[in-house]
């Protein structure tokens, strides 16, 4: 089930916006029965949710009459597109990654998503052109959302070849929390100047210093200068 937040969008206690395209891509086939089964559920933002959530409650509603959607609440996955040029930011909740400019449906939500409902190694769904449009130009979030995926299968040094790449064509984020997988990234591979390079973007709010931190000093494999450099860097100084 989805848990989405759009900036700048209200949907109220609807939630088809969301799980209507997702349906589209992933479930295109047909049905005759009445009422409709949604395989793909999204909640829906009204008083219950975020008791629902809390509680991993589990649904089985018949919404408009004509489509049945199951609620599982137990089994989310989180989705946030912060601020209107923000990238879409996919949750895993091993990283702890939100934006300042996340709501607190997200930040509540964020430690149950589960990651492992994107599948990593299916066969693409690509959204078909005549409903979604063209595929867009291959900015910043592209290379962003490239790098989560990275992060989700653990390839680091898919990541660090990603970064060259942003790198070469000086792409930038408006969103500072979106270096996070490149700073992972840079630390798993060593590269303290990188990591000091991309601390100056991270640290210039102080929930993205903590996030830093904790997401730095759960990561197996780092060297000591490496850990040394996030202490100070992240942490306050504060011994390991």
């Amino acid at each position: 089930m989805l848990v989405v937040n759009y900036a700048g969008l209200n949907y109220a206690d609807g939630s088809d916006i969301v799980w209507g395209p997702a349906n589209f891509i992933y479930y295109s086939q047909p049905q005759s029965q009445v009422p409709v089964t949604v395989p793909i559920a999204a909640a829906r933002m009204e008083a219950d949710t975020t008791r629902n959530i809390l509680e991993g409650a589990q649904l089985d509603l018949t919404y408009i009459v004509v489509n049945n959607i199951q609620y599982n609440f137990e089994n989310l996955l989180v989705i946030s597109m912060p601020a209107e040029n923000s990238c879409i930011h996919v949750v895993d909740a091993q990283w702890a990654e939100l934006s300042i400019t996340d709501p607190a449906l997200i930040a509540l939500s964020a430690p149950k998503s589960r990651i492992e409902n994107v599948l990593v190694d299916e066969k693409l769904h690509t959204p078909p052109a005549i409903v979604f449009g063209e595929e867009p130009l291959h900015g910043w979030c592209y290379y962003y959302q490239k790098a989560q995926l990275a992060r989700q299968k653990t390839d680091w040094n898919a990541i660090s070849k990603i970064a060259g790449e942003v790198t070469r064509l000086n792409l930038h984020p408006n969103d500072q929390v979106e270096w996070m997988p490149f700073l992972q990234a840079a630390a798993m591979s060593g590269e303290v100047k990188q990591v000091k390079q991309i601390s100056t973007r991270i640290n210039v709010e102080k929930l993205y210093k903590q996030q830093a931190c904790q997401n730095l000093r759960a990561m197996d494999g780092l060297t000591p200068e490496t850990q040394d450099a996030v202490s100070e860097l992240f942490c306050g100084g504060a011994a390991n």
